[in-house]
């Protein structure tokens, strides 16, 4: 399924796909599969279960089973009585009635002397200094000070091997003329206030830009060319690897970076033990059933070109219902702060393809938005707000008039944007009337004049 969802329409349409491969796979098939997937060894994982069901047999099985007797009826009736009675007042503590008050006890009939006694019963006291409850956020806590320069350590020791590099990164970092590009102002006749840089997927870029440019941030740049320079470099977590992009990319422009990751997961075939002999064997097409490389999962931390080419090499030896997994990370670093957003897609090894890495990169990319939107308060075409104050203003011989304010944000609120820049107010001037604004525009009017 695409997303785990029922509702979904196009997740009904992935899981409409049942039963083992139509076709048995060609000899040519099965050696092109296996010398594909020679070259991913070293990304080979046996426990990567995606689907639910599958996880939960997993589970199961890693788990000591204890052989308890069956009892009968009569002797779990007896159990069950003992229990009750071994209860600090017998059995009928667990019914006895308390004084303490309910919701419901003075519905109706509340007063505002009620209503503030019982505020007073919901606050909570504040934890002792030396309460393992209590959270010391003061600035200069040493604990927090330790924890992130212990953070920092393990980082820099997971990523000092690391050979991801960016070719126009590097023609930046050696351009003279690259710091002062870097350090100009947003474009404010555009309405941009804020001047960032991006290291995501080039494809991906146009749809950041374009959700986040009403918020006033000016992307001065995207370097979406890096590169793993080594195999190795796919083994790094997509948080470690957006986070040191987003680094090397502030560490150059001095600019805040929004860096992203994708990651690609294919589930194991699942064994014997787990769903029974007549099971294992409906998935197991001729001539893959000794072939390791075909029932392994696999977890590689970049896209690339490697989704193609293991979903092309697996269909003809897999059930098309087998799942595959794209997850996102887009990582925000200004120099102080560092945000994290993901989405997870789930796809069946039938419809797979590099496309789908769009489905959770927009995702990601919305979530990451939204929480930049609350961490520094962005608004919603704020310079257009701030046009329109100064239009009024001077409109108005230096006073804003109230009708002037309620006719903007009307437009603003209802307003729809149609081709050839035709703006539609249909909703309160034409098909339908908002008497009271039209009132109020037409005195003001009245009162320019």
């Amino acid at each position: 399924s695409a997303f785990m969802s029922p509702s979904n329409p196009v997740a009904t349409t992935f899981m409409e796909v049942e039963g083992p491969a139509s076709k048995p796979p060609t000899l040519e098939q099965i050696k092109a599969a296996d010398a594909t997937l020679s070259e991913y060894t070293m990304f080979q994982v046996a426990d990567n279960y995606l689907d639910e069901n599958l996880q939960e047999m997993y589970l199961a099985m890693q788990q000591p089973k204890e052989t308890e007797p069956e009892l009968s009826i009569e002797e779990e009736t007896k159990r069950l009585e003992e229990q009750l009675e071994a209860l600090p007042d017998g059995p009928r503590s667990l019914y006895d009635e308390d004084d303490s008050p309910e919701p419901w006890d003075n519905w109706g009939e509340e007063t505002q002397e009620s209503s503030l006694e019982r505020a007073g019963t919901l606050e909570v006291p504040e934890p002792a200094s030396d309460s393992e409850f209590f959270m010391n956020w003061e600035p200069n806590n040493v604990d927090d000070i330790d924890a992130s320069a212990q953070d920092e350590k393990e980082f820099r020791e997971r990523m000092k091997d690391c050979q991801i590099q960016s070719r126009r990164l590097s023609k930046a970092q050696s351009s003279p003329k690259a710091a002062s590009y870097f350090a100009r102002e947003p474009n404010k006749r555009e309405g941009y206030d804020r001047l960032w840089v991006a290291a995501i997927e080039p494809a991906c870029f146009s749809s950041l830009t374009g959700n986040i440019r009403n918020y006033g941030v000016e992307f001065a740049d995207n370097f979406g060319d890096f590169v793993d320079g080594r195999p190795e470099d796919g083994l790094y977590t997509i948080e470690d690897v957006a986070l040191y992009k987003a680094r090397k990319v502030y560490e150059v422009t001095g600019l805040p970076c929004v860096a992203s990751r994708t990651s690609f997961e294919i589930e194991p075939i699942p064994t014997e033990s787990m769903t029974g002999p007549s099971t294992a064997k409906s998935t197991a097409p001729p001539g893959t059933s000794n072939n390791p490389k075909v029932y392994s999962g696999y977890r590689i931390n970049d896209v690339g070109n490697h989704v193609d080419y293991m979903a092309e090499a697996l269909k003809p030896l897999s059930e098309p219902t087998r799942v595959t997994r794209f997850t996102s990370c887009i990582c925000f670093y200004d120099g102080e702060m560092e945000i994290f957003e993901y989405c997870v897609c789930d796809v069946d090894l039938i419809y797979c393809n590099s496309r789908r890495t769009f489905i959770p990169m927009s995702q990601a990319i919305h979530n990451m938005i939204e929480t930049l939107k609350m961490t520094f308060g962005l608004e919603y075409q704020k310079w257009l707000r701030a046009k329109g104050d100064a239009v009024a203003f001077a409109g108005s011989g230096g006073v804003i008039g109230s009708a002037s304010i309620k006719l903007r944000d009307r437009v603003l609120k209802d307003g729809k944007v149609l081709p050839n820049e035709i703006i539609d107010v249909s909703a309160f001037m034409d098909s339908k009337v908002d008497v009271d604004l039209m009132d109020t525009c037409a005195r003001e009017l009245v009162r320019g004049q």
